[in-house]
């Protein structure tokens, strides 16, 4: 994944300083120690707790892209704003699938099918 200043990532594993599910903004990209700047933000864009260093092998490793998650990652999230379900032509995707994806959103008129 290409990596930028102000990309969100969403966390997998619990080994801290980072925590299963929860959202990281990139504050700074790394110069000659390889280490990424990261810092815990909320669903309403606010940033919280002390910014902290991540080296690329652990960003591979522990985060994924925010804007791109599949569906049963996204179980107990509310996705606010426009949520557009993909693939469900795809042959593994099923009811249940579409039942998960559109739970995650509040709201229906925000929702796109595929």
């Amino acid at each position: 994944m290409r990596i930028w200043e102000g990309l969100i990532l969403v966390a997998v594993g619990t080994t801290e300083p980072l925590r299963n599910g929860l959202r990281y903004q990139v504050l700074g990209l790394p110069n000659n120690d390889d280490l990424y700047l990261l810092q815990q933000i909320n669903d309403d864009g606010a940033l919280l707790g002390v910014p902290f260093k991540v080296d690329t092998k652990r960003m591979a490793n522990s985060l994924r892209l925010s804007h791109a998650i599949c569906y049963f990652s996204s179980q107990a999230r509310t996705i606010t704003g426009n949520l557009r379900l993909a693939q469900t032509n795809h042959k593994a995707f099923s009811i249940r699938s579409l039942v998960v994806g559109l739970g995650r959103a509040p709201e229906g008129l925000c929702v796109e099918v595929e």
